[in-house]
């Protein structure tokens, strides 16, 4: 991301992210805002991705939150959910994700030992990594699910 994006405040509007980067915010800012939040969660992964994923990819952001909460130097700030702009915290999880499934995997534990101790960034890219995949499959168009064609 160009440095001309970020105000002097250090906020970003979340529209100028890419997609993926979006979702993972918009997916982390209702997963911090308790039960209701986390069912919500559930439900986007659910309509999206089908239940069997869905599941995969809900344990994947619990781990991933879970191991930054307990094993991190700080609580990441989050912004509310409905906020157009994007903190430093945001966008750290965010190209986190993104990058989890970078072929160089180097960035993402570089990134990674930012939200939690070194020893623990491998396992914190692994969770992401499980998650980047679904919320990329998210962005996929929803597949035809009328009753398929004979071809013969």
């Amino acid at each position: 991301m160009s440095l001309e994006r970020w105000s002097a405040s250090g906020l970003v509007l979340l529209d100028g992210l890419p997609p993926t980067q979006t979702q993972f915010i918009r997916l982390i800012r209702m997963w911090t805002t308790g039960t209701d939040g986390k069912n919500a969660v559930w439900t986007l992964l659910a309509n999206r991705l089908g239940t069997p994923r869905a599941r995969v990819a809900l344990r994947a952001m619990e781990q991933s939150v879970s191991l930054i909460d307990r094993c991190g130097p700080r609580p990441l700030t989050l912004r509310p959910s409905d906020d157009d702009l994007v903190n430093q915290d945001e966008h750290l999880f965010a190209t986190l994700g993104e990058e989890a499934l970078s072929p160089d995997r180097e960035h993402a534990l570089l990134l990674a030992m930012l939200l939690v101790r070194p020893d623990l960034a491998p396992a914190l890219v692994d969770h992401m990594t499980q998650l980047s995949l679904h919320i990329r499959c998210m962005e996929l168009p929803a597949p035809d699910r009328r009753t398929p064609r004979t071809l013969h």
